[in-house]
């Protein structure tokens, strides 16, 4: 159980380093595909932004609910673990589609 608090964390860490290399630093090639789709005028360096704030606060949220399951039940720690990954990936989802332009 104390693995699955660990992953949290680790992938609470992962997010929020993705998401400052992307919003902060403009590294929008670790977007999967980005720069392709900029050229098609599919997305613009809006959503690329949107995208990196998404995934640096999901992280930062996602970190600190990891640090925050070393004090509750492991029952807990599941439903904690899947709120926020899932919370997450909606998030970019919703963004995804909001900015697919037609």
């Amino acid at each position: 159980m104390f693995a699955i608090k660990i992953a949290l964390m680790i992938v609470g860490v992962l997010f929020a380093l993705f998401g400052y290399f992307i919003f902060f630093k403009g590294k929008y090639s670790l977007i999967n595909n980005f720069d392709e789709d900029k050229k098609n005028q599919k997305y613009d360096d809006a959503y690329a932004k949107r995208v990196g704030l998404i995934e640096f606060v999901g992280g930062l949220i996602t970190f600190t609910l990891g640090v925050s399951t070393l004090f509750i039940s492991n029952t807990l720690t599941f439903i904690v673990f899947g709120i926020s990954i899932l919370g997450v990936i909606i998030s970019l989802v919703i963004n995804l589609g909001l900015s697919i332009k037609r």
